[in-house]
């Protein structure tokens, strides 16, 4: 495997091992819903709740990349919605029968983070792995709970400063379920854009639009020529 592949995929999978496995305990037969489906982090929970043997539902920005979980990933087309709108939690209560679904690995934020709320099975499990509402101290509608559900924000972070172990058990799950024992015709999230040591900034801007598929990689393997900008010295701006 490449390195610019290898590296898309401990803290993707890490991330989706944690929520799905360790936070969410879902279990085969049950029901999932994976926003952002087409990211790093989604393709990495599909992979893995396919393995477990859910049922799947996700949601995609654009047709292309609907297209990318239905071809990659087998994905019905009955079970992908857009996340352009929030109607996407009246199509996933039609499909339910208005049960909802047992795990959301929502990534959403707004209104869409609450409707989707509003769609979790009783007992089920909400994963966040998004942080702009935490940030923004947003409420969050309380009826949900009448129904024995749990509400649980992931940060890697948080794990590997506080509980090492852990951390590291984590990352052996994903060395060992998914790259010895998953088919390796998908593991790495798709496609991978490749960045030059001297794009970084362009990688970041990259990722801000939002519009990206997969993962980006910054390959430091490739040499390349760096634009650097010596500080000026108070001698020379005397000078000058």
């Amino acid at each position: 495997m490449p390195f610019t592949e290898a590296t898309a995929v401990p803290l993707a999978f890490a991330t989706a091992q944690y929520s799905l496995c360790h936070v969410a305990r879902l279990k085969c037969g049950e029901s999932i819903l994976i926003h952002s489906a087409a990211g790093g982090v989604g393709q990495a929970a599909i992979q893995i709740a396919q393995s477990i043997g859910a049922v799947i539902y996700v949601t995609v920005s654009t047709p292309k990349k609907k297209e990318l979980v239905m071809d990659r990933y087998g994905i019905d087309a009955g079970h992908c919605f857009s996340s352009r709108h929030t109607l996407f939690a009246q199509q996933l209560m039609r499909k339910t029968a208005g049960r909802g679904v047992d795990v959301v690995l929502n990534s959403l934020s707004g209104l869409a983070l609450t409707e989707t709320w509003r769609c979790i099975a009783p007992l089920g499990r909400f994963i966040e792995i998004g942080k702009r509402d935490i940030a923004a101290s947003r409420s969050l509608p309380m009826d949900p709970f009448e129904r024995n559900v749990s509400y649980s924000s992931i940060d890697l972070t948080i794990v590997s400063r506080f509980d090492e172990q852990l951390m590291a058990r984590i990352m052996q799950e994903v060395q060992l379920r998914l790259l010895d024992e998953v088919s390796q015709q998908h593991i790495a999230p798709y496609p991978i854009s490749v960045f030059t040591r001297s794009k970084i900034e362009d990688a970041f801007r990259f990722l801000q639009t939002g519009q990206h598929t997969g993962k980006a990689v910054v390959d430091w393997e490739t040499p390349d020529t760096i634009l650097v900008t010596s500080p000026v010295k108070s001698s020379d701006k005397l000078d000058q």
